[in-house]
């Protein structure tokens, strides 16, 4: 799951739900992936120039093609 959100938390509680639904409805879901990003880190820079957006990104992107095989 990768998300934002205004909250200081990144909208953590908003993936965890997602994930869940999505498991109840029979998704087959990846429990390791998950980036979530507080909206003000960013410094009203656009995601691409935070490093810490393109390195958490980066790593759910790697996870989920390892998982994919």
């Amino acid at each position: 799951m990768v998300g934002a959100s205004m909250g200081q938390y990144g909208g953590i509680s908003g993936n965890d739900k997602a994930r869940k639904s999505f498991g109840i409805a029979g998704a087959d879901v990846v429990d390791a992936p998950a980036f979530s990003l507080p909206i003000d880190t960013l410094g009203g820079k656009p995601p691409r120039e935070s490093d810490d957006a393109v390195a958490g990104l980066t790593d759910v992107l790697s996870k989920l093609a390892a998982e994919a095989g």
